[in-house]
C-alpha cells in the first residue's frame, strides 16, 4: 500500500473516532470535503499544510498523525513472526490474510 493510501487510512480512522463526518472534519480543518474523501481513498497528495490543518482539526499532533500511520504496518511485517513464534512462511500468510481483512472492512465502512 503506497503512503497516500496509508494516510488516508489514518487520517478516516481518526475521524470515525472523533464521530466525525467528513463535512465536518472539512469544516474544521477549512478544506473542501470532496478533498477530505480523496484524500481518505489515497487519491490526493496533501500538502504539509493540510495535514497540520486536519491534524489540528482532528486533536493531534503531526507526529501522532504519522506515528499512527506507521504503527500497523510495522507491526504486520516485522513483528507478528517474533510476538506469535511461528515460521516465517506462516507469519506472511497471516500478513496476507490481515491485509485482506482490513481491505474488505474498508470496502464495507
Amino acid at each position: 500500500m503506497d503512503i497516500k493510501s496509508r494516510f488516508g487510512q489514518t487520517i478516516r480512522q481518526l475521524r470515525k473516532e472523533r464521530g466525525l463526518t467528513q463535512e465536518q472534519l472539512g469544516e474544521l480543518s477549512g478544506l473542501h470535503n470532496s478533498y477530505i474523501g480523496g484524500m481518505e481513498r489515497g487519491e490526493r497528495n496533501p500538502s504539509l499544510h493540510s495535514i497540520d490543518k486536519i491534524s489540528r482539526a482532528l486533536g493531534v499532533s503531526l507526529a501522532d498523525t504519522f506515528s499512527q500511520m506507521e504503527e500497523p504496518e510495522l507491526a504486520r511485517e516485522f513483528y507478528l513472526p517474533y510476538h506469535l513464534d511461528i515460521s516465517p512462511e506462516d507469519a506472511e500468510f497471516l500478513q496476507k490474510l490481515i491485509k485482506e481483512i482490513l481491505e474488505w472492512k474498508e470496502k464495507t465502512t
